[in-house]
């Protein structure tokens, strides 16, 4: 349900339609701008390096229709962060007596032969003006500027994650990073991703290689992915990947009760000895609401949460131990 401009990176090996090989595919979905951005109204072009520059109206809920550019990596599809054009000033709408509301046609994006910059033209939103068909006062202004450089992606060109014994093995590496603030390793923990581990971005047009090693960890099969972060708070996601490691685990969290729950909730651990235990509990997204530290006695002890200040919901308790964490997906039912 969100508008997206779109584009194809095409090979054509010869004359007729089967002869048409796609080598990448997207959308430019505007998440970079803000949460649940519509782009529309884009052009595209070739700079001199082999990567597409794009121009596009965009929107959101907060954001008025304003225009950007971004750079798509050609080798890889991948897409950069939005460099704004034009902010939009005002709410637009104009109709013109029909049924959609209307938005203007000039958009264009071209390398200039002389120096290889990028022009770029588009429309945004600007301050509203005289009223037509009742209380329509929207108006569009078409906007133009050169770009002497524009951001390309990070290119991701390898993650591989692998288990040796009872660690996980991480190593990817980057062709190229600019505007890089962070990557973050996160795994899936019932349906939500945690983060592991935080790395600084090398931030070199060479080749960087990063590696880590996850010690000890979980039995069973657990996914895991890499995020990048720029420093305009731009995200960008590697594939997941999957590992298995074999093994038992101590079994430490034994019992939540009431699952779903309306104010309290029981939890029932089974420590081998006395050892100091945290009790975090986590939004959807993540984020700690809540912390509680306990002290165990061997073999079984009981904790009381009073969670009547959280609001109906699905969260995430969390169980850290000295060698140990267990994660339990928990509902607050009203």
């Amino acid at each position: 349900n969100q508008v997206s401009a779109y584009y194809v990176k095409a090979t054509a090996n010869g004359s007729t339609s089967g002869s048409v090989s796609i080598d990448h595919h997207g959308q430019l979905d505007g998440e970079s701008i803000a949460a649940g951005t519509e782009t529309w109204n884009p052009a595209i072009c070739i700079d001199n390096s082999g990567d597409a520059a794009m121009v596009y109206s965009a929107c959101s809920a907060n954001t008025f229709a304003s225009s950007y550019v971004s750079l798509i990596s050609g080798s890889t599809g991948s897409v950069g962060p939005a460099n704004l054009l034009q902010a939009g000033a005002a709410a637009y709408e104009r109709t013109f007596g029909g049924s959609d509301n209307r938005w203007g046609d000039y958009a264009s994006i071209v390398r200039d032969p002389s120096d290889n910059d990028i022009w770029a033209f588009s429309q945004a939103a600007i301050s509203q003006g005289s009223p037509t068909g009742g209380s329509e006062d929207g108006r569009w202004g078409v906007f133009i500027e050169e770009f002497t450089a524009l951001v390309l992606p990070v290119e991701l060109v390898s993650f591989d994650v692998w288990s040796e014994d009872n660690d996980v093995q991480f190593k990817w590496s980057s062709a190229s990073e600019y505007n890089c603030s962070f990557y973050e390793l996160e795994y899936e923990e019932a349906g939500i991703w945690v983060p592991i581990e935080r790395f600084s971005c090398e931030n070199t047009n060479t080749l960087n290689n990063y590696s880590f090693t996850l010690k000890d960890w979980k039995a069973g099969s657990t996914r895991f992915r890499l995020k990048q972060v720029d420093y305009d708070q731009s995200l960008f996601y590697s594939t997941v990947r999957e590992v298995f490691i074999e093994g038992k685990n101590r079994g430490l969290l034994q019992l939540v009760q009431p699952n779903p729950f309306s104010d309290e909730l029981t939890i029932m651990l089974d420590s081998e000895w006395v050892q100091d235990v945290t009790i975090d509990v986590l939004s959807s997204s993540g984020i700690r609401l809540l912390s509680e530290k306990v002290r165990t006695s061997e073999g079984l002890s009981e904790k009381l949460l009073n969670l009547s200040g959280l609001k109906a919901g699905t969260y995430l308790l969390r169980i850290t131990a000295d060698n140990e964490v267990n994660y339990k997906r928990i509902i607050k039912a009203h």
